[in-house]
Parts: structure tokens; C-alpha cells; sequence
């Protein structure tokens, strides 16, 4: 599960890096150098916007499913103890 975690967000958290890469190595070169998309401000800028909220959305991902298994760990943890307590005074004052 931790695995499937960090491969999600890092995914979103790595594509996001390529983006901006993507984005700045074609804002180095002179326009008419340029890819034909490329050579558009505006899908620049828009590429940097994605760039941004994939590398939010990853950050995001990985702290809420952090969140969502420690409360999940904090609700089920006296079902799981409970049981051993309970066996254990049974051996002791049996």
C-alpha cells in the first residue's frame, strides 16, 4: 500500500518536473528555433500551469493518503490491542 502511495503522488510529483523542464528548455531558445507548439506564449504559460497543479495534486496525494491510513491505524488500533490485553489477563488470572 505505501508503495502504491509514493508511486502515485511521485508520479504526479515527477511528470510535473518534466513539464517544467520541457517549459524552460524550450523558453531558452530564440522562437523561430522553436517546435511549432512551442513557440506560442500562451501554451508555455499553460504548460506551466499544468506543471504546477500536477505538482500540487502529487503533494497533495501523498499527504492525504499519509492522513487517511493514520486515521484509519488510530481507529482500528483498540480493536487490534483490546483482544490481546484481554487474552493476556485471562492467562494471568486464570
Amino acid at each position: 500500500m505505501w508503495s502504491g502511495q509514493f508511486l502515485f503522488g511521485g508520479i504526479f510529483v515527477l511528470f510535473s518536473a518534466f513539464l517544467r523542464a520541457l517549459a524552460r528548455v524550450h523558453l531558452r531558445h530564440p522562437v523561430y528555433t522553436r517546435p511549432r507548439a512551442f513557440q506560442s506564449r500562451r501554451f508555455l504559460s499553460l504548460l506551466s500551469l499544468v506543471a504546477n497543479v500536477f505538482f500540487v495534486l502529487g503533494f497533495l496525494t501523498l499527504f492525504l493518503i499519509h492522513l487517511l491510513v493514520g486515521v484509519i491505524a488510530l481507529f482500528l488500533y483498540p480493536f487490534f490491542v483490546l483482544p490481546g490485553f484481554v487474552f493476556l489477563l485471562g492467562k494471568i488470572y486464570t
